[in-house]
């Protein structure tokens, strides 16, 4: 069980394209619509895979970024932010 606020992201991709906090179940439903309707895999070929969404829950705290290079399975440079 998800509860508000949430955040709404694709399943696939890259940065925060089409990822947004959402405060109630009518906010969720017009950003999931909207989101639907402007995706385009010939802009974002990410989105090829699908465009299928995810709801997380919102949390709080300092947000950290960790960025991997893997090669082979190997991981060959990471980053942290």
């Amino acid at each position: 069980h998800v509860g508000f606020p949430a955040f709404l992201k694709p399943v696939y991709g890259v940065q925060a394209t089409f990822a947004a906090r959402v405060n109630d179940e009518e906010e969720l439903l017009d950003t999931l619509r909207h989101f639907q309707e402007t995706i385009d895999p010939n802009h974002h070929p990410i989105y090829h895979y699908g465009k299928q969404m995810i709801l997380e829950s919102l949390l709080g705290g300092n947000e950290v970024q960790l960025e991997l290079m893997i090669h082979d399975g190997q991981v060959v440079f990471h980053s942290f932010s």
